[in-house]
């Protein structure tokens, strides 16, 4: 029987608790969240997928870190970025846990990204981190028709999108096409306007950041701070190009291979139907198609130290966390 832990029962802790249902094999599920209504909106999703029957999943609830029982063969951290770094250690500190898979935006001050980064290399803990596109039939798809003898060129724009929360998503998806982990931003043209984010407590942003890797190829993010302009992604390389408007489950995609346009609708499968293939592949070969935590932080410092720069100078005042989640 395998040994899981969810640290944090939001909306996406939730989610994976519910992919976690559909496990092939008899395993503890942990759940640890302070908030009772979390918990129980966390039981209530699970009970509504219906398990095999002849498999033996086991839901705990915590309140705390401190109840959870160890070892664990994987501890899943799907908190907000602003206590993330806090609860590894503590969790750490108090079980011997062997994998981790964490949700990005990873964490807030930079020193965390090396702090966390020495403490999985001291426990030999292996980690992962859920930038899911590369994770996906449709991204793997994509990326055998990228030529690297070609650069490539990712461009994401539309109305309010969310910088802050999703760039990590596109420096990582660049890494993926183009196999190169290096990455930086080139061009800072953000509004000074910071926003509140749909989470209390957290800022977004709005504006233009561009960079980029030493192989040559790009990245621009565009968010504008008005209107409904739909969000859309596209993948030029050399004479082709890609066209992705995505969706909560799916997307429009237009292909040119240099000759003619394709067009069709394609699925992406959301969390809640991922997330146990991914647990079942880390838990057994000790491996999947996500990033691994080393390079996620190479990926990540680029988007945090951007950010806090322009914090620092719009207010003026010196600002060591980046209010992302």
């Amino acid at each position: 029987m395998i040994n899981i832990a969810i640290i944090g029962a939001g909306e996406l802790g939730s989610r994976h608790l519910q992919a976690l249902a559909h496990l092939e094999e008899d395993a503890t599920i942990q759940v640890v969240d302070p908030s009772e209504e979390s918990r129980q909106i966390a039981k209530e999703r699970f009970g509504q997928i219906d398990q095999k029957a002849d498999k033996n999943i086991k839901l705990l609830l915590h309140a705390a870190i401190d109840c959870l029982n160890g070892p664990l063969d994987l501890a899943l951290f799907a908190t907000s970025s602003d206590v993330r770094a806090n609860l590894v250690r503590a969790t750490i500190n108090r079980i011997k846990v062997r994998r981790i898979l964490f949700e990005k935006v990873l964490f807030q001050k930079e020193k965390d990204y090396f702090e966390i980064q020495e403490l999985l290399i001291k426990e030999n803990i292996s980690a992962w981190v859920n930038c899911y596109r590369r994770d996906t039939d449709f991204f793997k798809s994509v990326k055998k028709k990228i030529n690297l003898s070609e650069k490539v060129k990712i461009s994401v724009s539309g109305s309010l999108w969310e910088i802050g929360c999703l760039g990590v998503h596109y420096i990582d998806l660049l890494a993926f096409f183009s196999e190169h982990v290096d990455f930086e931003f080139r061009k800072s043209q953000l509004d000074k306007n910071l926003l509140d984010a749909k989470r209390k407590g957290f800022k977004e942003f709005t504006g233009v950041l561009e960079g980029g890797n030493s192989r040559g190829d790009t990245l621009i993010m565009d968010s504008k701070d008005h209107g409904n302009q739909p969000w859309v992604m596209s993948i030029e390389n050399g004479k082709t190009w890609h066209k992705i408007a995505e969706e909560v489950s799916g997307a429009d995609y237009e292909y040119f291979d240099g000759k003619e346009k394709s067009h069709c609708r394609i699925e992406i499968p959301m969390q809640s139907q991922r997330t146990h293939l991914l647990v079942e592949k880390i838990v057994h070969e000790n491996r999947c198609d996500l990033s691994d935590f080393h390079d996620s932080v190479t990926l990540h410092i680029p988007l945090i130290r951007v950010l806090l720069r322009h914090i620092q100078q719009t207010t003026g005042k010196r600002v060591e966390a980046c209010p992302i989640t």
